[in-house]
Formats: C-alpha cells, structure tokens, sequence
C-alpha cells in the first residue's frame, strides 16, 4: 500500500513533466512564426528591387495605370535602366522636369517603349551623363532637357518628335554628332548653344524656323545642309561658327525668301563661307525668274560669287543682301536701265552696286 507521501511526490513529477512538454511546443510555434515573419519581411525587400541591375527609382502615379519618373529614387548604378512598370504595377509613360537634375555619376539611360515625353532639364548637369538611348514612342523634349551634359557625345531624336526645344543642348561640349528626324519643324532659341564639338549637321527636310542664338559658339560646324522648307533664322543663330564655310541649298528661290533676322543668322557671313546649289559651288549667281524679292542679309559674306544675274521681274534686294561679297566684279540684269531704277536697293550692298553693271538693253548686248 502507497503511502501518501510517495503518492503525492509521483503525482508532482508527473505534472511537471507534462507542463514542461507544453513549454517546449510553445517555444517551437513561436520560433516557426518568427522565422515565418522574418521570410515575409525578406520575401519583400526582395520584390521590391528584385534585379540588382534595375535602378529603385522614384515614380508619381497619374492614378490612370501609368506614372512618370520623378527623381532618382536610391539609384547607384552608372548604367541606368529604367524599367516599363513602376513596383506598383504603373506603366512608365514620362520622364518629369528635372527627374534626373545634377545627377552626376550617371553615364548612360535607357528610356523603355512607352514613354512619350521628356521633362524640362529632366537631364540636367548630368556631368557624367554620356548617352541617352531614347524609344521612337517619345513625342517632346521639354526645353534645357540635356542642359550642360558636358560629357553627352551623341544622341538619337526619336520620330515623333516636332520641336528642338530652347536650351535642349545648351552647353553640351562634346557633342559630336545628333540625329534630327524630318519631323522636327523648329529649332528653337539657343538648342545647341556652345556645342563646340558639333560637327556636320544635316537638318530635317520639314524644318521652317531656326531660333535666336540656336548654334551660336558651335566652332567645328564645317558643313550645313539647308532645307528649301526653311522660312526664319533668328538673330545670332550661327554666330562665332567660324568653322562653317559649306552651306548646301537645293532651291534658290527659296533661299532668296528666308527671313534672316541680321547678318549673323546667315551663316554665309560668319566666316565668308561658300554657297553650294545642288552640290556645285555657286561662282555665277543667276537669281531664277520669278523671284521678286531678295531678303536681307541673303548672300551676305558669300565669298565665292564672282558675279550676279537678276530677273527680269526683280522689284527689291533687301538691307545687306550682298554685303561683305567682295569678290563680284559684274551684275547682269534682264532688265533695261530704266526698268532697273525701279528696283529698291537696301543699304550695304555696294558690293552689288559697284560692280560693272549689265543691262538688257545695253550695246554689248
């Protein structure tokens, strides 16, 4: 018989083994969920930036399923990629006004199909910043958008793109080489402004009008070709382009009807360059029939024509016209003397004045 003694010591062991069974199941739930907890939290941090290589950018919604990039988020790399979603799920459709200011360290961005704009100085002082691969998606670039990208060497304008805002390329020294679609109609003030490295330029076949001071400074421009659409060239638009001595043309007409703010938006003038109609130098310069008027500043600094053949129908040669052509020795009008005093003759143009003149009823002829 069990006394009550050992009777109650068996049944306190007894409990006490049983207490410390739950304690230990206790102990294991718990350390399953904390692990559970700590996968969730990992599992996160690595959805959100789950490719080392694609830059955690900062994004505004437009609360349509699109967004744009709004700055540089906790981007380190020098290559970056932007990506065509947002972590929320947002298709990237723009690049906002200075998203990528005063990035430096940045050398290359590639913009994914999608994105239609590029905001005002979006690149900004991008000091390092040497190419920007740009999807044909892309219909405008805001003004100053690559603003003293010192380093910037080439670029693609993409197709849709309509306008050469102001100060696009400002100060962009090493600026070798840009593609202009023929989509682009204007090129606006001061767009390639200190571009000292631009070379050969060919301009769109649409384009209408060249902004105040567009390529002022751009020192290694050797060649232009010009587009019979062209209508306006603003004030200092090629001024200090000493290198510039090819200008191509392939209608003369309309040449003559360009409205050149001052003589330093014809880029004949800067350094006397020559005139080239159709890939021949132009020596013999024979003004086609129907031009009626010459604009000012039209041939200014031409230093290859020798001499000039004006229509019969010529009723104006603007202000400067031929200024600076020193090397005309004979004009030949298809008009008589009498009908040649009709014409109006803009001051600064004793180069056409002073020449041996030639008219249609003189005895020579």
């Amino acid at each position: 018989m069990l006394s009550p003694k050992r009777h109650g010591q068996n049944s306190n062991y007894i409990c006490a083994a049983g207490g410390g069974g739950m304690e230990i199941r206790m102990k294991k739930i718990i350390y399953t969920l904390l692990l559970c907890v700590a996968a969730l939290v990992l599992l996160t941090m690595c959805t959100a930036c789950a490719n080392e290589k694609e830059p955690c950018l900062d994004f505004v919604s437009n609360g349509d399923g699109t967004c744009y990039v709004s700055g540089i988020g906790t981007v380190t790399q020098a290559d970056v990629v932007i990506p065509e979603t947002s972590p929320e799920g947002d298709r990237v459709t723009g690049i906002g006004n200075y998203a990528f200011g005063r990035c430096a360290g940045i050398t290359t961005v590639t913009v994914p199909e999608g994105v239609t704009y590029v905001g005002n100085y979006a690149f900004y002082y991008c000091s390092d910043l040497v190419g920007v691969t740009l999807p044909d998606t892309v219909q405008s670039i805001g003004h100053g958008a690559f603003y003293n990208c010192k380093s910037l060497t080439t670029l693609a304008i993409p197709s849709q793109v309509i306008s050469v805002q102001e100060d696009t390329f400002y100060g962009c020294n090493f600026l070798t080489y840009v593609t202009i679609p023929n989509s682009v109609t204007s090129i606006d003030s001061n767009a390639f402004y200190g571009c000292n490295s631009l070379r050969d330029l060919e301009l769109p076949e649409q384009l209408a009008t060249i902004g105040k001071g567009a390529f002022y400074g751009c020192h290694s421009l050797a060649r232009l070709n010009v587009p019979e659409t062209l209508i306006s060239i603003g004030g200092d638009a090629f001024y200090q382009c000493e290198g510039l001595k090819e200008i191509h043309i392939k209608n003369l007409s309309a040449w003559c009807a360009i409205d050149f703010y001052s003589k330093s938006a014809n880029p004949l003038h800067i350094k006397g360059g020559d005139l080239y109609l159709s890939g021949q130098k132009v020596e013999h310069l024979i003004i086609p029939e129907g031009v009626s008027e010459i604009s000012a500043h039209a041939f200014s600094g031409c230093s290859s024509l020798t001499s000039v053949s004006l229509p019969k129908d010529l009723t104006a040669v603007g202000a400067g016209a031929f200024n600076a052509c020193t090397a005309i020795t004979d004009v030949y009008f298809a008009a008589t003397k009498e009908e040649v005093k009709s014409i109006e003759t803009g001051s600064g143009n004793e180069p056409l004045t002073e020449a041996a003149l030639h008219y249609a009823d003189s005895q020579e002829n």
